[in-house]
């Protein structure tokens, strides 16, 4: 018993140490982050389509340079959107990728949540990750209280290789 609390306290002095060390530094290195400031938001693009109703979500594509995908907030057709920040406008849909093949072995259609870029699970490549991972069958009542129909507790996550769009 001794032995661990000289283990904790050993722990905690090191934890502290770090603690002391650390909060001399990170104040300068957030001062330098931010010393100037930022602008307040610029509406820089509009999507040009009407094919999307209800984006939920961009990542910023790492294989096309200027390019944004975003998806639908809705299960009903499960599709990938490149948004060219480069068109005149900026904003207009270059490419469509059907997610289909991915999706079609689940009973429902996806209702992706959310979107991210990074590596794939094994590979070296990177992926369009999509969440089908929200609330699907939250309503609110008339009253505008919540309640929840009973549809399962299935929650997906989706790796799709990141396409090069030519």
């Amino acid at each position: 018993r001794r032995r661990s609390s000289r283990v904790a306290a050993a722990a905690f002095a090191v934890a502290l140490a770090v603690a002391v060390a650390v909060t001399g530094v990170l104040p300068t290195a957030l001062g330098y982050v931010c010393r100037g400031g930022y602008d307040g938001p610029v509406n820089f693009a509009q999507l040009q389509s009407h094919k999307v109703s209800e984006a939920s979500g961009l990542a910023s594509s790492i294989a096309n340079e200027g390019i944004l995908w975003t998806h639908e907030d809705q299960g009903k057709d499960p599709k990938l959107y490149a948004v060219s920040l480069k068109s005149n406008p900026p904003g207009e849909i270059v490419a469509i990728i059907d997610l289909h093949p991915w999706t079609k072995r689940h009973k429902e259609s996806p209702d992706f949540e959310d979107i991210a870029l990074a590596k794939c699970p094994h590979t070296d490549e990177y992926c369009i990750w999509l969440g089908d991972i929200g609330d699907n069958c939250a309503r609110l009542q008339s009253d505008g209280k919540p309640h929840s129909l009973d549809c399962g507790s299935s929650y997906y996550l989706y790796a799709v290789p990141e396409p090069e769009i030519r």
